[in-house]
């Protein structure tokens, strides 16, 4: 959740006794679990939605009902200015089960409409797919005889696919059965008409390592909210320290160190001075260390970005049949889980390591290991200066500008005083320190 910035998780199939959740809410103190254990909690099902502390903010405001234990779980939380309810599911794997889930949250809802007006997100572990396409080989599974029952819910909370609404046609998987070509995509997102044109950045990824499916991400966004850019570059620390750098910026620094001695002989211009000399400076270093910085990035992750569109581009590529693809699917996955174990070592080597030197120490790592991360929320608009109507400026650049002249003008402030009384003022004051 801290690397890809994910802020709710939803988590299926958890097996968390009463323990066990106190000890992950003791080891992960910027993380509020809340989750539905089935009565049998260590050897059956059970479902969580997982918060973000480091993103959401108002957490004395998360509601939560358990619709059904170790199946169904609903979270209500306050994100901005907006309200999104949350219904976390992990559906059975046979008809009747299924069936019966389905049903049973349709009646908790109708029973609760007044407390939980509608469902903005439903996610979570179906067990079953909507169409034969979305299992490989293709085939209908009898649990996916169910589907008229999940069908029925989604119109009673209007929720759609949205990985389907956002890539008709595209074939993606998301469980596979180990040692075998048996592929289906039964984790799945579904949201409110409301939220679907608000979502992007819709992605199936393999970075849960140890288990039979793969995580299904996406991105809601508030349209209300200013743009807001990627912040200050700044150069990374391993590429100042490169050997290969230094000696790439070596014969830039000796230019300016020329050029800025000939402006001794020579006299100043606009356009010729130190300030220019020393900004095209600036951009030649800050150039190259982006270009070294490429090069010295990691070389597991290019290596996964590239597996990642190979699979892609196998998936669905038609010319291939379904058992052939699943095969080199199957292969290209081997890789990238090879790559991301061995980038997860590399993560955990580098952290031990540098609690092992830098722990209950005066440093740095130590204070903010243990300072307190509020989150801060983002200002939504700016009041424009001026007489009549109130304007609002939401655009980020235009709120920078209107914070900037609101400064700079709180600087002339009771600056037009006249020499008379400014130098009665001073005579005063030089009159009350005499005693000193």
């Amino acid at each position: 959740m801290r690397d890809k910035r994910v802020s709710v998780l939803a988590l299926q199939e958890t097996h968390l006794s009463e323990s066990h959740l106190a000890d992950l809410e003791r080891l992960y103190s910027r993380l509020l679990i809340i989750n539905s254990a089935h009565e049998n909690a260590t050897s059956t099902a059970g479902v969580a939605i997982v918060i973000n502390k480091d993103h959401i903010t108002n957490l004395d405001r998360v509601k939560s009902w358990e619709i059904v234990p170790g199946r169904a779980l609903a979270v209500q939380l306050e994100w901005k200015d907006q309200v999104i309810t949350f219904l976390a599911v992990y559906g059975p794997n046979d008809k009747s089960n299924s069936e019966a889930l389905w049903s049973d949250i349709a009646s908790w809802w109708e029973d609760n409409r007044l407390e939980v007006p509608g469902i903005d997100v439903l996610l979570g572990d179906f067990n079953l797919v909507e169409d034969e396409i979305d299992r490989a080989p293709v085939r209908t599974a009898s649990v996916d005889e169910a589907k008229p029952a999940l069908r029925t819910l989604c119109e009673k909370l209007k929720v759609s696919d949205g990985w389907q609404n956002w890539n008709p046609g595209r074939l993606e998987w998301t469980w596979r059965r180990p040692n075998s070509f048996e592929r289906s995509r039964i984790d799945r997102i579904y949201l409110s008409e409301t939220w679907m044109g608000d979502s992007r950045d819709w992605s199936t990824g393999h970075e849960l390592g140890g288990t039979d499916h793969y995580l299904v991400t996406a991105c809601l966004t508030n349209h209300l909210s200013p743009e807001v850019g990627k912040g200050r570059w700044a150069m990374p620390n391993g590429v100042t320290e490169d050997q290969k750098y230094k000696d790439q910026l070596k014969p830039v620094a000796q230019k300016l160190r020329r050029e800025a001695e000939e402006l001794q002989t020579r006299p100043r211009s606009s356009s010729r001075n130190i300030q220019h000399l020393l900004e095209s400076f600036k951009d030649s270093s800050a150039s190259l260390a982006r270009q070294r910085g490429k090069v010295m990035g990691s070389k597991a992750k290019r290596e996964i970005a590239d597996l990642n569109k190979k699979r892609v581009s196998v998936q669905n590529d038609e010319s291939i049949d379904v058992e052939e693809k699943a095969a080199k699917v199957q292969e290209i996955e081997s890789s990238i889980e090879e790559q991301q174990a061995k980038q997860s070592r590399q993560q955990s080597d580098s952290s031990k390591t540098s609690n092992w030197v830098f722990d209950d120490a005066n440093t740095k790592y130590f204070h903010r290991l243990n300072k307190d991360h509020k989150p801060r929320d983002t200002l939504k608009s700016l009041k424009k200066p001026g007489d009549g109507a109130p304007e609002w400026e939401t655009h980020s650049p235009g709120m920078a500008k209107v914070a900037r002249d609101f400064y700079e003008r709180l600087q002339t402030v009771d600056t037009n005083v006249d020499d008379d009384a400014r130098n009665e003022a001073l005579d005063e004051a030089l009159n009350h320190s005499n005693w000193l």
